[in-house]
């Protein structure tokens, strides 16, 4: 199974909870979403638009080069973990703001993606799915009125989560061939130094890429006809141990949802 595979089943899963659980009363507490370390992450301040000051032009003719050894130099992943804010606004589900970690440690991985929803039947409700690859398995853990956790029955070895840092990343890096850059800068964001980019293919739409002098993307934007995405890094740093790769509840088997086949799984 593909990385992203991995991703896309528990995304599956996050969904069909949350439509079989929309009729849950009211009264019931919501859960418990920031259950991880992140005091040192102002997720608030981020979602709010970048200020278009202190921006000190990338004196260097060679930009998509430079550029490209960002790209390349790639962050050491042996431990590490980065929070990111996301901002969705558009398509059919209205608003959608959350929170992004991705924890590596010794070959383990955990990946927590935190949603809340607005404009929608589920009246701004919201819910946590997490994906941990360790060395006895794969699996997804969803917070949405209680925990439950999934054994993904994945072959073991072989699995790694497909993140969206590290996939914005390798997307960029095969494209940047055809990209125009229109302007290239440095700035802060959030508390770090980063290099930014804005480019555009064609009459496409703009987008603003920023990175870590050592590779890490720092922010991503795009506006097109279908909406406007934002991911802001607002953590990162060597804050794990192996506790955070800890099931927050016993493993069950997968449900039956459809055939893997028939979801383009596999």
């Amino acid at each position: 199974m593909k990385a992203n595979s991995v991703a896309l089943l528990s995304a599956l899963i996050m969904l069909i909870l949350l439509y079989g659980c929309a009729e849950q009363p009211p009264e019931r507490p919501p859960p418990n979403f920031m259950n991880t370390t992140t005091s040192k992450v102002a997720s608030q301040q981020a979602l709010q638009p970048a200020p278009a000051l202190n921006k000190t032009p990338l004196g260097i003719a060679d930009k998509k080069g430079f550029l490209r050894e960002l790209l390349n130099n790639r962050p050491d992943a042996g431990r590490m973990k980065a929070v990111y804010s996301l901002d969705y606004s558009g398509g059919a589900i209205g608003r959608t703001t959350g929170t992004y970690t991705i924890y590596s440690l010794n070959g383990m991985e955990r990946m927590d993606t935190l949603i809340s929803v607005g404009d929608t039947q589920f009246g701004g409700g919201g819910m946590e799915t997490s994906i941990y690859v360790l060395a006895g398995g794969t699996y997804t853990c969803v917070n949405f009125f209680g925990t439950q956790c999934y054994d993904m029955n994945l072959p073991t070895g072989n699995q790694t989560i497909g993140n969206m840092a590290e996939e914005r990343s390798a997307s960029l890096n095969a494209t940047l061939g055809e990209m125009e850059i229109t302007d290239a800068y440095r700035m802060k964001v959030s508390n770090f130094d980063a290099y930014c980019f804005e480019m555009a293919v064609g009459n496409g739409p703009t987008q603003a890429n920023c990175f870590t002098s050592d590779g890490m993307p720092a922010l991503f934007t795009s506006a097109s006809e279908q909406g406007t995405i934002r991911m802001v890094l607002t953590y990162y740093g060597t804050d794990v141990a192996e506790s955070d790769f800890a099931l927050p509840a016993s493993p069950q088997p997968m449900p039956d949802v459809a055939s893997a086949s028939a979801l383009g799984i596999g």
